[in-house]
Formats: C-alpha cells, sequence, structure tokens
C-alpha cells in the first residue's frame, strides 16, 4: 500500500505540474485508451484508498505536520479532479 501512496503523490505532482503521458505508452502497457486509463485511476483511487489511511506508511515520509494534514484533507480530491479534467 505504502507503494500505492507514492504513486498518488509523484502523479499529483506530475498532472498539477502540466506533465502529460504518452498515450502510445499507456496503450502499449494497458491495452487501454488514456481517457479509459484515467476513468480506471479514478475509479480505483475513489473505492480503494481512504483519506483516513491515506498516512499510513507515508507520514514519515513528510516534512512537518502543515503537509500531513494537506495529504490528509486534499490530495485525492485534487488527485481525482486533476485525473478527470484530462477524460
Amino acid at each position: 500500500m505504502l507503494e500505492i501512496k507514492r504513486h498518488e503523490l509523484i502523479l499529483h505532482f506530475m498532472l498539477k505540474a502540466g506533465w502529460e503521458v504518452e498515450p502510445e505508452i499507456i496503450k502499449l502497457r494497458t491495452n487501454l485508451t488514456v481517457e479509459r486509463y484515467y476513468q480506471q485511476l479514478v475509479d480505483f483511487i475513489s473505492k480503494k484508498v481512504s483519506p483516513t489511511k491515506i498516512l499510513d506508511g507515508l507520514g514519515q515520509l513528510l516534512m512537518n505536520d502543515q503537509q500531513r494534514n494537506w495529504v490528509r484533507a486534499s490530495l485525492l480530491h485534487e488527485l481525482i479532479a486533476q485525473l478527470q479534467m484530462r477524460f
């Protein structure tokens, strides 16, 4: 689960910075369109990742309480919003 949480932070950073994925790579690795892949990510995050558990194993990687509070309160909502803007 820690691996998933790290990926969420990295993905949020990349999307917020405006980085785009290569559609060919998504298609090659998943056999999905980019839009469908993003939809599956949203579904997975919505069903499998809990805001109350998001810091389990991840909290020690963050520098201070302000960062931890932001992750707990906002990371999932912002990540899902960033993904939904792309499909």
